[in-house]
């Protein structure tokens, strides 16, 4: 009797045993899952953050590289942009012919001084025509106006540089000659005209001699045919058909 109740104690103890084991290994069991799950969780995460920042930086490297095309792009034509402005501006200025040299600011101002005698008073060339001053100067005079030599000679070259403006109208090449005779001729007789005239015209279709001959017809003041005039036409056709 006591020997089966001492092994029905020890079965029971082992029982208990064996329970505390399995728990033991039961919970360890968990502890390992518990622990393999957080650490590939934040291998995961790791992971995730890494590619999180190869992408930001591959981001930011394909960002830097479009700006730096960009900013070439917008070198290279701000470039051919000048260069364009530069070659469009040298070909302008080689095709008008209101840019005038120091010899042709010479000649004009030669020409019109001998057609245009100095006067220091205002004045009335004819009795139809408005009061003048200095080289035929007519902006702003008036009866009584008085200036001194040196003052006709700047206001004759100011107004060289507004008559000869109109030149630009012409779409051939001039000489020197050519530009006096022809802004003395404007300067006589007015912008206006001078860009409805036949000489204009015929001068543009490269008929130089047809365009010469034109000079002889402005001669009048009304139907009046003056002297003076004749004698400015024959000196602007000669400089303007005589060699530069």
């Amino acid at each position: 009797m006591f020997y089966l109740a001492e092994r029905l104690r020890s079965a029971f103890l082992r029982t208990k045993r064996k329970e505390r084991k399995m728990t033991k290994m039961g919970r360890f069991s968990t502890w390992l899952k518990n622990f393999e799950r957080d650490n590939v969780s934040e291998e995961n995460f790791s992971t995730e953050k890494l590619q999180r920042k190869s992408i930001r930086e591959i981001d930011e490297e394909n960002e830097r590289k479009l700006n730096e095309r960009a900013e070439r792009l917008f070198s290279n034509t701000m470039e051919k942009e000048k260069v364009e402005k530069t070659t469009r501006t040298k070909e302008e200025s080689e095709n008008d012919n209101s840019i005038f040299s120091d010899k042709a600011y010479e000649k004009t101002t030669n020409i019109i001084s001998i057609s245009e005698d100095i006067k220091t008073k205002a004045y009335k060339p004819t009795p139809n025509d408005v009061w003048t001053i200095g080289y035929g100067h007519t902006s702003n005079v008036k009866e009584g106006d008085e200036i001194t030599e040196e003052e006709a000679k700047e206001l004759l070259k100011k107004d060289i540089e507004i008559y000869k403006k109109p030149l630009n109208k012409v779409k051939v090449p001039l000489n020197d000659n050519e530009k006096a005779a022809l802004t003395s001729f404007i300067y006589n007789n007015g912008a206006n005209a001078f860009e409805k005239s036949t000489l204009l015209k015929k001068l543009n279709q490269g008929d130089r001699k047809g365009a010469a001959d034109e000079f002889d017809k402005w001669v009048y003041q009304g139907k009046t045919k003056l002297k003076g005039l004749v004698n400015r036409r024959a000196r602007e056709k000669e400089l303007f058909l005589s060699v530069d």
